[in-house]
């Protein structure tokens, strides 16, 4: 079963429409859709802002729901500027979280205590099927490092700083949490946004401009990527 999370409702509201759904369940402050999308069961989980709200809630939707994938969506800034302008869509090659720093205890940057890597990967085959659905809707796409904080980055020199430090394509405030709880409980993950904003001096202005079309954009390119995903599955199961 694949789950799809979202941050808040406007993040998954189109995909919502499209869908047909059976049941609302509200558990810790997560709301959790069963939905029919596509002839496929899928949940949809808008779990809040925050990597505690993003681990809990993906928690939450593990102890109840047998996921075998999981995909996330909404909206990112990017870091990378005409490259990757808003209106593209952002698909992660892998993702770490740039303000966990126990450097001081000699673990390096992005790294927590008694593990090894502070940077997750998306499934190679998801992140393949993920692009095509970009195609599928002619969106273009950039696949790339998400960077992942507790914060809404709206400074040039921050930006800038990030992309240097941490070789990093896109900002938000999910995705490196979900890669890691993800990884650690050995479900393969991609997550798809729409760029709405270039994490600069004006991101702010841009967010409120873009947030709603890229939130769709995701929403689309979601669908179409649980198709391809499910399509692959009954092949497999065919052979």
């Amino acid at each position: 079963m694949i789950c799809v999370f979202g941050t808040e409702e406007q993040e998954v509201k189109m995909l919502l429409k499209t869908a047909q759904i059976f049941k609302v369940c509200k558990k810790d402050g997560i709301t959790i859709y069963e939905t029919l999308l596509s002839g496929n069961s899928v949940i949809v989980a808008v779990i809040g802002y925050g990597k505690v709200n993003v681990g809990r809630g993906i928690g939450v939707v593990l102890g109840n729901y047998p996921i075998t994938q999981i995909i996330g969506v909404g909206n990112c800034g990017s870091l990378i500027g005409n490259n990757a302008p808003p209106g593209t869509m952002a698909i992660s090659s892998n993702a770490l979280q740039y303000d966990v720093d126990f450097s001081a205890i000699g673990c390096p940057v992005t790294v927590l205590p008694g593990t090894r890597c502070g940077t997750t990967c998306a499934n190679s085959n998801m992140i393949k099927a993920a692009q095509n659905a970009c195609r599928t809707n002619e969106y273009q796409f950039t696949t790339g490092r998400f960077c992942t904080a507790d914060m809404f980055v709206s400074n040039t020199v921050k930006a800038k700083a990030i992309r240097c430090t941490f070789c990093g394509d896109f900002v938000d405030c999910e995705v490196g949490c979900i890669g890691e709880v993800a990884n650690s409980s050995n479900i393969p993950f991609v997550c798809v946004k729409g760029i709405s904003n270039t994490a600069d001096n004006n991101a702010a202005k841009m967010f409120d401009a873009n947030q709603c079309k890229a939130n769709d954009a995701a929403c689309r390119v979601a669908i179409t990527l649980i198709e391809n995903l499910m399509s692959e599955t009954k092949q497999k199961t065919c052979q």
